[in-house]
């Protein structure tokens, strides 16, 4: 991952547009080694969360989340193999979600419109990027 904390200015150039994912169902375990804290605490199930990114550490509001369960002969590591196939559809699930408009952010609260799909053609998305990219540039991402 980007392993880094971004600078509010950053966040404060595209609110409600940074996601990220993380390897525990927040809010519990935010931070390192989430799977480390989940064995440690002797949780039932672990899992995933993909959320909206704020300026605090993985406290963003949640979008989506998997989970998967914690047995008793796990490890970090085996729980992280568990974990990372989770994130490998969770991720591409909420980034769907978000380029079909289809996830609103109210506060904390995440609306998601499960019913609807709404069709977006490719050069819409590319439009988006090209408007955004430059301002990328231009904010310091991180401290």
């Amino acid at each position: 991952g980007f392993m880094r904390v971004l600078s509010p200015v950053f966040l404060d150039n595209f609110p409600g547009q940074v996601v990220n994912i993380h390897p525990a169902l927040l809010p519990a375990f935010p931070g390192l080694e989430g799977q480390r804290q989940a064995i440690d605490y002797g949780v039932q199930y672990s899992g995933c969360t993909v959320h909206f990114v704020d300026d605090g550490m993985d406290s963003g509001p949640i979008i989506l989340q998997s989970v998967v369960p914690v047995y008793q002969n796990d490890t970090a590591d085996t729980l992280a193999e568990r974990i990372l196939t989770k994130e490998h559809l969770t991720y591409p699930a909420a980034l769907q979600l978000l380029a079909e408009d289809r996830v609103k952010l109210q506060g904390r609260r995440v609306i998601i419109n499960w019913e609807e799909r709404i069709p977006r053609q490719p050069r819409d998305c590319v439009l988006e990027w090209l408007k955004v990219k430059d301002r990328i540039k231009e904010v310091p991402c991180s401290d």
